[in-house]
């Protein structure tokens, strides 16, 4: 790990960070819901008493994370985690540090009541939306870094919607809400560089590659969410120009998608874009219908929403599509969330959905808080394993006592709870075998 200034560099080890506290949370929806246009930002969180560091000067500074991992012939690969601007850096008396820091959206919620959404294209406004440091400065008398996109011109315009005329709006007040609108309209979601400060990159939902597998035996736990299906149609409202009244009027256009997982037909994803809202019937419903083709897309690939404890792995990001083992069958799993926790669990939280609710996603520009840890607690339909150690001796069927290993509870829909035990047996045996070896 490194600090980083303009005037200062320091190396951060492993000795330097208390044991089980560096975690790295990112998400690409909200609370495993799935919907268009996230643009959360990455959260790092780690303690440290390292004397290191000038703690009076250390908000602001970088934090560039990298992972040592240990290859086959002994070397070592950096694999990056990410790179998060420090935030916050509270005290303790007895010499611990708690250092919070996020990647670079948040350095783009400053709030700039002249900010419009003008351009000819998406990618125009994305620029313009990026283009903030004087109007930071002239508002607030503040410098801030300059965030650019790592996406070209032609990968923005091979988006859906990428190449459609957006119109101004005057009820956008930050940066990140509106590109989170843009994303949105584009059927994608935002994330930061891992390996560049103030880069941001436009993600589309990646289902046409298994990024890897995730056997059992390094899984600690799963979550099942059975009670679930897929978002198929897109309704916004859209308004128009009553020739009669000459007045605003707006009503609610439904585009239709298709796939071929359904469970029950799947369920609508409202919009309530800042953006589409005044793209004009004809652009409004074109947006809608391309957003719906891209659900469908989406919605070839077959994939349940198994969220699962594991190992960990620093190189996961949501928005993947990883393999997991469930009721004996290997299933491919859309992640939505992950909290990486350095030498502990990483717990990811696989996208699904509500069948019986059309309200699938925040609105645009409630989708981008700084805090990025999505949690939510599933309905009683999901299946759940719990697993204890530490526990008492029991007694098994000849009355002897044993002691347990573990047990490992599972619980579905709220009716049915399961226990399995392992125990440890002491066993011996009269038996002899050709080797003359007693079978114990």
């Amino acid at each position: 790990m490194i600090t980083e200034s303009a005037e200062v560099q320091c190396v951060l080890k492993d000795e330097d960070i208390e044991e089980g506290t560096l975690t790295v949370s990112r998400q690409c929806v909200n609370n495993g819901y799935f919907e268009f246009g996230a643009a959360y930002a990455s959260e790092l969180k780690f303690h440290t008493r390292t004397d290191k560091l000038v703690w009076s000067s250390l908000v602001g500074r970088y934090l560039r994370v990298t992972y040592g991992l240990q290859l086959s012939d002994g070397t070592y690969e950096e694999v990056p985690v990410g790179v998060f601007r420090i935030t916050e850096c509270s005290f303790s008396k007895d010499g611990l540090r708690r250092i919070t820091a996020y990647d670079c959206l948040v350095t783009l919620d400053w709030e700039l009541y002249f900010l419009s959404t003008s351009g000819n294209s998406p990618y125009q406004v994305l620029q313009f939306a990026l283009d903030i440091t004087t109007q930071v400065e002239i508002a607030y008398g503040m410098k801030t870094p300059k965030v650019t996109l790592g996406n070209t011109k032609e990968e923005i315009e091979s988006m859906p919607n990428g190449t459609l005329p957006l119109p101004t709006s005057d009820d956008i007040k930050t940066p990140r809400e509106c590109i989170s609108a843009v994303a949105e309209i584009l059927g994608c979601f935002v994330e930061a560089d891992r390996t560049v400060p103030n880069k941001i990159w436009l993600r589309r939902f990646r289902t046409d590659t298994v990024f890897r597998v995730i056997p059992p035996d390094i899984r600690f736990s799963y979550d099942v969410d059975i009670d679930w299906d897929r978002p198929c149609d897109v309704s916004t409202q859209i308004r128009y120009l009553d020739d009669g009244s000459e007045r605003t009027s707006s009503y609610t256009y439904t585009a239709k998608g298709d796939g071929e997982f359904f469970l029950t037909g799947g369920y609508r994803m409202i919009l309530d874009n800042k953006i589409l809202n005044l793209m004009g019937e004809t652009n409004a419903k074109k947006a809608a219908d391309n957003l719906a083709a891209e659900l469908t897309r989406i919605n070839q690939k077959e994939y349940l929403p198994v969220s699962f404890a594991f190992f960990g792995d620093p190189s996961l990001d949501p928005g993947n599509m990883v393999t997991c083992a469930y009721n004996g069958t290997e299933h491919p799993t859309l992640i939505g969330s992950t909290v990486w926790n350095y030498r502990n669990t990483e717990n990811v939280t696989a996208i699904s959905g509500n069948k019986t609710t059309d309200i699938s996603q925040s609105k645009s520009g409630l989708k981008n808080e700084t805090s990025s840890g999505a949690s939510e607690e599933k309905g009683a339909s999901a299946m759940r394993y719990y697993t204890y150690g530490n526990a008492e001796r029991i007694a098994i069927a000849d009355g002897s006592m044993a002691d347990i290993a573990a047990i490992r509870v599972l619980s579905y829909r709220a009716t049915t709870i399961v226990f399995h035990a392992e125990i440890r047996l002491d066993v011996s045996t009269t038996e002899i075998i050709a080797d003359e070896k007693a079978v114990a």
